[in-house]
């Protein structure tokens, strides 16, 4: 008789017994193999964390959105970088299991005056997935689409579905805000003429920097164009001259329509 111990268990047969059994374990093993691997991940699944990953932030048990596969260093196995709504942190493959999308509960109808993210395109608007634009009264709203308006863009084929956009995120609406204001401060230079902070000697502008003048009107000195506009704050024999840059200052009349400077 021989003997064969596996794991803390011994066996006594013949050769022939023992390599049967050896046979049906590894039959067995790759059974298990293939029951127990993994799904393979990829980028927007979601995963449930089977332990804390790499730096401690998210727990066990927290379900994450994969958003990298290959985020490590070199030599590191902590390649899948995943996150919560408020968190992101990195694993193993083996530290991940694949779970269904969360259940994410009905977002609100936009209405008009919010701003929104285009989400996707499927009638055929003007509007380009990942826009952010302003829901605006339109002739055609009702209850299932909107006139969208993005900065810039068409005033006209611009309805997109209700469920093709989404509310903005406050950064979204700051983005949204800053490129409207800008398009707004382009056209006022482009009705007269001239290029985006283009100024002439004469024009009257507001200071809008921080100091003490903040508010106050003053005349261009001279003609300039981008940074480094000079000005008069101070009408006098002695006026002061300062140099400052176009997002301080803001035209309020050209010199082309000032009377008296005719």
């Amino acid at each position: 008789m021989a003997k064969m111990t596996i794991g803390e268990i011994t066996y006594e047969g013949t050769a022939v017994e023992l390599a049967d059994l050896v046979r049906e374990f590894g039959a067995l093993a790759t059974e298990q193999a293939v029951v127990t691997a993994p799904e393979t991940l990829k980028v927007g699944d979601y995963a449930k964390a089977l332990t804390t990953s790499e730096f401690g932030e998210i727990k066990a048990g927290e379900i994450v959105e994969i958003t990298d596969l290959d985020a490590s260093y070199p030599d590191d196995p902590h390649s899948i970088e995943g996150e919560t709504e408020t968190k992101t942190c990195y694993f193993r493959p083996q530290d991940l299991v694949k779970v269904d999308a969360p259940t994410k509960p009905n977002a609100p109808k936009p209405k008009v005056g919010d701003i929104v993210v285009i989400t996707a395109n499927t009638n055929g608007s003007v509007n380009k997935v990942g826009d952010i634009g302003k829901v605006v009264e339109g002739e055609y709203n009702d209850e299932i689409n909107a006139a969208v308006q993005v900065t810039g863009g068409e005033t006209f084929s611009n309805f997109t579905l209700f469920t093709e956009m989404r509310l903005a995120t406050p950064a979204e609406i700051e983005r949204y805000t800053k490129d409207a204001e800008d398009a707004q401060r382009a056209e006022v230079f482009t009705k007269a003429g001239r290029k985006v902070d283009e100024y002439k000697k004469g024009d009257i502008v507001r200071y809008l920097g921080n100091s003490t003048m903040k508010g106050s009107l003053a005349e261009v000195e001279e003609d300039s164009e981008g940074y480094g506009i000079r000005i008069i704050t101070q009408p006098s024999r002695f006026a002061p001259v300062s140099t400052e840059r176009p997002e301080d200052i803001t035209p309020i009349a050209f010199v082309e329509s000032r009377v008296d400077a005719k």
